[in-house]
């Protein structure tokens, strides 16, 4: 019996052709993690500077040029699994290759749109967050077997966020991160409140003296709209502007990665997104914004009518819905968020990390018939199905 150890590979297509940066930084410490058991290789264009990646090193490192050189390098590491964490289509480059599992991991669980497309069938498993993403597979994919789910509860939950000294120190008694998500690729996918309520929203909370204002826009916000990037910067200046007035307030706009705000921050306001929903495993005060875009598809979206919203007409009173939050003894409805979308990151019985225990397993259960470096014909089925499902069913995640 072979005692080699499997082989991993994190496979990142598309960050020469958007700000996607923040969907690998998400995921390094898991794979550190991994990597103790498993060897790991993040593949990623050459044209990304590496250096912002900063636990890389401990991982492999490999990068490709072109479509061929994609595809040799993944025969030559002949991996047994492929994460994907997110569903652009430059995914095929890798998903072609017929010796491994693709698994899709995604950028952190949420209701948008593109969690519950039939896309996800192209990948052979899921690793899904908990419950409420199960329904919604189940809802959407009827026909995808449930013997190709894992649940994983979030792994970054476990993940180390030391506050960055670049955050300024405050006096005011709350700390309130905004942090709208970007105007999306399709209206479809469109949540976010930049546009709709983002200088109402951002001046009623900089008027209270009872907030420090933290402005965290989403790394893509204005990358497909002038307009959205126009009001993005509008925002930012508002933030500056006021820190400026009063250098003890703490205000500032945030471009670091999500993760020390859930403990240094003591309460959110947010739109449709994975930060909304890792925001609720800590039980502190989160509102909601409605979208205002009326073709947003809302089909999954359970959370609006869970907890605290504010339409774009009551952006303006946000800072005192907050602070009355803040000041509830249940600012979540008393209700364990945690356990109806995030099942146990770790085995109840053994302790063990669900993300490594399910990435051993599926590894490990290859099917044995698999051609290594040959197109699958099953690949060539699923290639052609979801090409011509890009034509009306893209979703820009």
């Amino acid at each position: 019996m072979s005692t080699q150890r499997p082989s991993v590979v994190f496979f990142v297509g598309d960050l020469d052709r958007r700000q996607s940066d923040y969907q690998l930084h998400q995921w390094l410490q898991p794979l550190q993690r991994l990597s103790k058991e498993c060897t790991v290789h993040v593949l990623i264009p050459t044209s990304k500077n590496t250096q912002q990646f900063p636990g890389i090193p401990s991982l492999t490192l490999r990068q490709f040029s072109s479509v061929r050189e994609c595809r040799n390098i993944i025969r030559e590491l002949a991996p047994d699994v492929i994460f994907y964490p997110n569903r652009h289509p430059r995914n095929f480059i890798a998903l072609f290759y017929s010796g491994a599992q693709h698994i899709f991991v995604s950028h952190g669980e949420s209701e948008k749109a593109y969690m519950s497309r039939p896309g996800l069938a192209v990948f052979d498993v899921l690793f899904l967050a908990g419950e409420m993403a199960v329904d919604r597979v189940k809802k959407s994919l009827p026909r995808f077997p449930a013997s190709r789910i894992r649940l994983i509860g979030r792994p970054q939950l476990l993940d180390e966020h030391p506050i960055p000294k670049s955050v300024p120190e405050t006096l005011r008694p709350y700390s309130v991160l905004y942090a709208p998500t970007w105007e999306g690729g399709s209206p479809q996918s469109r949540y976010g409140s930049v546009v709709s309520h983002g200088e109402k929203l951002i001046e009623s909370l900089l008027k209270s003296p009872q907030f420090r204002v933290i402005y965290r826009p989403h790394p893509l916000t204005g990358t497909l709209d002038a307009e959205w990037a126009e009001r993005n910067q509008k925002i930012a200046e508002l933030v500056k502007q006021a820190q400026h007035k009063d250098p003890q307030s703490g205000h500032f706009v945030d471009t670091t990665p999500f993760g020390w705000h859930l403990e240094a921050v003591d309460a959110m306001v947010s739109d449709i997104s994975a930060v909304a929903y890792d925001w609720l495993s800590t039980g502190k005060p989160l509102i909601m914004t409605s979208p205002a875009e009326p073709a947003a598809d809302l089909t999954f979206c359970g959370i609006l009518q869970a907890v605290p919203t504010v339409r774009d007409h009551e952006a303006s009173e946000t800072a005192q819905s907050m602070l009355a939050l803040l000041q509830s003894d249940t600012p979540l409805g008393g209700i364990s968020w945690t356990s109806r979308y995030f099942s146990p990151v770790r085995d109840p019985e053994t302790g063990r990390e669900m993300f490594i225990e399910h990435t051993l397993s599926v590894a490990q259960a290859k099917k044995p018939g698999y051609a290594r470096g040959k197109l699958r014909r099953r690949g060539i089925f699923r290639r052609i199905w979801f090409r011509v499902k890009l034509s009306t069913n893209l979703v820009q995640d």
